[in-house]
């Protein structure tokens, strides 16, 4: 039986294996349930506790006075001194409280900025392959520099891995004369990298990249064989004949050398929120259904009336067709004897289709339309996924629906699960400063421990209660005079929308008013860094999506701490309430004041999601009748009846993933 620690990882040894990958051992049910149970009590009682990196950063105040004393040439020395000894050690060096606080003195004279001691304390819980929860404002970009430096230091390659190509430019870029004095060189990869450039970066000490970008890049170089086979076939073949030259070159040709040591900034929004999506990679195939027959399922579900030959069921995502309209359906298409028409399962599956392309999704909130293309939208980031498509027809159906001309379906080539990728990582860490409500699913999953460190100065944040009105209307008019009053004072404003049709109706409302504004949304990613720069100047309104969410720091201007800091209003909750808790972290960041509201309505989407259905009724009448405390009860409810549909989603998907692991092991079927 386990011993209550998680699914024990089995690093690669580099002189067995060219490639730097770990895998999983298999449990039984039992032994997985009782690591689960362990996990679960590890996390209660040990959370708040870093005693080790506590002690660290005290090592490190003893050894700074030293430090500072010494001359740009001899910390140089120093600084050679650090990277031999580490050197010798590899991978299995432990940090000392010297090379803290030498890594502390290069980012003071390089960036100018002193690490603070919580900062050093993030590094430690970090470098040691756990995530480190960090309020939001606490400086993570600085404490995930500290930690891949000292990492890479040792000879292990870094990916620091952030959720957008913005955030990875800026932060490489940002940190890159600290890690030259260091001797270290740092590498980019975003979308627009082309391959010679990705090799190169991945090459380097350390890389600044997406989540997305590095999963392709290893589901591409999976797929196209560079490796040769599944990881287990490569173990038999080491077993059997050794390592050979020829792997060694194969190694030495892959675009990614190996997944050794990764920090995930937005650990919980790699690990989770994008875990419910698996990675496909695919390639235009051909137009197997002809545009007359989607035209003519898409012509017959314009016909059928929700709530009479339909019942839509936004909460479960389905449409349900009643038997009346199916037999519509089939005596429609009766006549047909040849193509996808005369086979009655794929017409239900297209007429299904149709109707949640017609129902279900809605451009501004899933998808936009540019140039003529429907383009996907990242409900955790609000940006647009380029080269994305829905299957089985269904964007064919949207392309219709919106009078676009039609794409070819893709083709499935490879896929796998964020899940999978991400555990065959040597060593996994991150940092994030919405963690605590997934931490047990994190051990479970990724092996991975949450150790909180505490703020570096008290939080000022005034969050108040949550005001939820009767109506839509009445929820934007109250938005409108609200954001007018503080718009007279000078304060700035950030408006949270969850979807850009709701930036869209709150920038119109703003117009009307006559109030000047800026808004960040899909459609404005190439004004992205001028719109932050000026959000948190004088009288400054700024209308956003979830992409000036995670990871963007809004900087006050002179004399905004005296109006109160900045003020973000919230105007309909997120499914999660840690991507709620993301947006109220835009403001009182590093000990600045600011204030945090949330503007709803009782007919937000979110209550529509409240089960059992059959008390639908009553919800609604109680939140008209008592709105402050049974509307915020009920939203709170909402979220968590959605957060465990999600979790289980994510875990039937693992399921599903592991068993299609075994069964391709051996096939010589790349993932």
């Amino acid at each position: 039986m386990s011993d209550g620690n998680v699914e024990h990882p089995q690093p690669s040894a580099p002189s067995l294996v060219a490639f730097a990958e770990r895998d999983w051992e298999r449990e039984s049910t039992l032994d997985r349930k009782f690591r689960d149970v362990c996990g679960l009590t590890r996390h209660v009682l040990r959370r708040t506790s870093v005693p080790r990196a506590d002690a660290m950063t005290r090592a490190a105040a003893l050894a700074e006075p030293g430090l500072l004393a010494l001359d740009d040439q001899r910390l140089d020395d120093a600084i050679v001194e650090m990277k031999t000894r580490l050197a010798l050690g590899g991978s299995a060096s432990e940090p000392e409280g010297r090379d803290m606080a030498l890594l502390r003195e290069v980012a003071r004279r390089v960036l100018g900025l002193r690490p603070h001691d919580v900062q050093l304390m993030g590094a430690c819980v970090v470098m040691s392959g756990r995530i480190a929860e960090m309020a939001t404002g606490e400086g993570k970009t600085l404490v995930a520099a500290l930690a891949a430096a000292w990492r890479a230091l040792s000879g292990t390659r870094v990916h620091v891995v952030t959720v957008n190509d913005y955030l990875a430019e800026r932060d490489a870029r940002v940190l890159s004369g600290f890690y030259a004095r260091l001797g270290l060189r740092v590498g980019i990869v975003t979308q627009e990298s082309p391959p010679e450039q990705r090799i190169a970066a991945y090459r380097a000490p350390l890389c600044y990249c997406t989540n997305k970008e590095l999963a392709f890049d290893y589901l591409r170089q999976s797929a196209s064989g560079v490796l040769r086979d599944a990881p287990l076939q490569r173990r038999l073949m080491h077993l059997t004949h050794g390592i050979s030259s020829e792997s060694t070159n194969a190694a030495s040709a892959a675009m990614l050398p190996g997944l050794e040591f990764a920090i995930l900034d937005e650990a919980d929004s790699v690990l989770i929120d994008e875990a419910r999506t698996p990675l496909i990679l695919s390639k235009q195939g051909d137009m197997y259904l002809a545009a007359d027959v989607l035209e003519r399922v898409m012509t017959h579900a314009q016909t059928l009336k929700p709530g009479v030959d339909i019942r839509v069921d936004p909460a479960h995502w389905s449409v349900d067709i009643s038997d009346p309209a199916l037999d519509l359906l089939h005596r429609g298409f009766h006549h047909e004897t040849r193509g996808p028409l005369s086979i009655p399962r794929l017409r239900e599956e297209l007429l299904r289709q149709a109707l949640m392309a017609l129902h279900l999704y809605r451009v501004g909130e899933h998808y936009l339309v540019r140039e003529g293309k429907v383009g996907i939208i990242d409900e955790y980031t609000g940006r647009i996924m380029p080269d994305r498509s829905w299957r089985g027809g269904l964007h064919q159906m949207i392309e219709l629906k919106e009078g676009v001309a039609l794409t070819a379906p893709l083709e499935t080539h490879a896929s796998m699960t964020y899940q999978r990728f991400f555990r065959r990582y040597v060593m996994l860490s991150g940092m994030s400063g919405t963690v605590r409500e997934v931490a047990s699913e994190l051990w479970n999953v990724y092996g991975l421990e949450v150790r909180s460190v505490p703020t570096h100065m008290p939080v000022r944040r005034r969050e108040l209660s949550d005001r939820i009105y009767s109506s839509e209307t009445a929820k934007w008019t109250a938005i409108q005079g609200h954001v007018a009053e503080l718009h007279a004072r000078g304060v700035p404003v950030l408006i949270g929308c969850r979807t850009v049709a709701g930036s869209r109706r709150a920038s119109d409302m703003l117009t009307q008013a006559g109030l000047v504004h800026k808004v960040l949304n899909a459609d404005e990613t190439a004004r992205e860094a001028d719109i932050i720069a000026v959000a948190g100047q004088r009288g400054s309104i700024t209308v956003a999506t979830n992409m000036a969410g995670r990871g963007t720091d809004i900087a006050l201007g002179e004399g905004i701490a005296e109006l109160g800091g900045l003020h973000v209003v919230m105007t309909e909750r997120h499914d999660s309430r840690r991507i709620d808790r993301q947006l109220a972290g835009r403001c009182a960041r590093q000990g600045e004041p600011g204030v945090f509201v949330a503007m709803l309505s009782i007919e937000d989407r979110l209550y529509g999601y409240l089960r059992p259905r059959s008390l639908a009724w009553i919800f609604q009448l109680a939140v008209r009748l008592w709105p402050s405390v049974v509307g915020k009860a009920l939203i709170r409810l909402a979220q968590l009846q959605l957060e465990r549909r999600h979790s289980r989603i994510r875990k039937d998907l693992l399921h599903t993933d592991r068993v299609q692991g075994d069964l391709m092991a051996l096939s010589g079927t790349p993932e």
